[in-house]
């Protein structure tokens, strides 16, 4: 990244950023972008003290939303660049409404940095100012939101195993993939991850084998059949209702795989797909829990 400066008259902090990370937390969580940082007037050993403080935006919508103010840093300056970073608190609903305002592109946080040298000498100005833009491409972007695993428009935590006992399920590359909760989780991180990066056909198509995985790890499911030919929809018990919701989300995930003269003309979006995985995730927890729908 091009290095630029903060000018304090006789001498400039030089900074340059580099990716963005979060560090998750309970509640809220640090949306934080590394910096290499020296003072220009600096030699030896020498070393001075600058408070960092801002104000992040978001440039991805005509009105600049803010973000939040930049969490307070008192960084060292020596006359070679050290690393450190600088970080605005963000919520969930933060991160959500950042993805929405990218619409699919790269996100861009315009961030403007204020240092104020805490001991200036003669001939220094006590405070100066800059503003630079940090862009998080799509892939890094969904790998934020994995780390505070936020999916789709609400979170839903679906137990583990992450991975077998023995070793880590390898994704199948045919229709038949290994029967396993630790395979039916790794495709739906898969599909999140096409989510993120604006695939939504191919993340539809992955949401049905999960539901194809799913049908062959969890309790038997009453019949497609059975549900259609029941005169009073009223007296479906609790597992056939489940698993009505169970065939009407593979119904919607079927257009994604196949082109016929039914599906031709289906049309896929952001919308379409956050649904089909937000019902994907969440059949995969109930049929995987402890209460999971049992046939009578």
């Amino acid at each position: 990244m091009p290095i630029r400066s903060l000018n304090h008259g006789s001498g400039k902090v030089l900074f340059s950023h580099g990716p963005v990370d979060i560090m998750p937390g309970p509640g809220g969580h640090l949306l934080r972008v590394s910096f290499d940082v020296s003072g220009d007037w600096l030699k030896g050993l020498e070393v001075a003290q600058t408070l960092i403080t801002g104000d992040v935006w978001c440039n991805n919508s005509p009105a600049s939303p803010w973000v939040g103010a930049l969490v307070p840093r008192v960084l060292t300056l020596r006359p070679l660049s050290t690393s450190s970073w600088l970080a605005v608190q963000v919520y969930d609903d933060q991160l959500l409404a950042l993805e929405k305002a990218r619409s699919d592109q790269s996100l861009d946080l315009r961030i403007d940095i204020q240092s104020t040298l805490l001991h200036p000498s003669e001939g220094f100005y006590p405070v100066a100012e800059d503003q630079v833009t940090a862009s998080i491409g799509s892939f890094d972007w969904a790998r934020v939101l994995d780390r505070v695993g936020l999916q789709t428009g609400l979170l839903i935590r679906v137990a583990g195993p992450f991975v077998d006992s023995n070793a880590q399920v390898a994704l199948a590359d045919s229709m038949e993939d290994l029967p396993s909760l630790a395979q039916a989780v790794s495709r739906l991180r898969q599909a999140r991850a096409q989510l993120g990066e604006g695939r939504w056909e191919q993340c539809i198509a992955t949401c049905r084998r999960v539901l194809e995985n799913l049908k062959r790890i969890g309790p038997p499911l009453p019949t497609a059949k059975s549900i259609r030919t029941q005169a009073d929809p009223e007296k479906l018990n609790e597992a056939e209702r489940w698993a009505a919701l169970y065939y009407a989300t593979a119904a919607l995930t079927q257009p994604a795989h196949h082109d016929d003269t039914v599906t031709l003309g289906f049309s896929f979006s952001r919308e379409k797909a956050e649904a089909v995985l937000a019902a994907t995730a969440g059949l995969l927890n109930v049929y995987t829990s402890v209460g999971a729908p049992q046939r009578e």
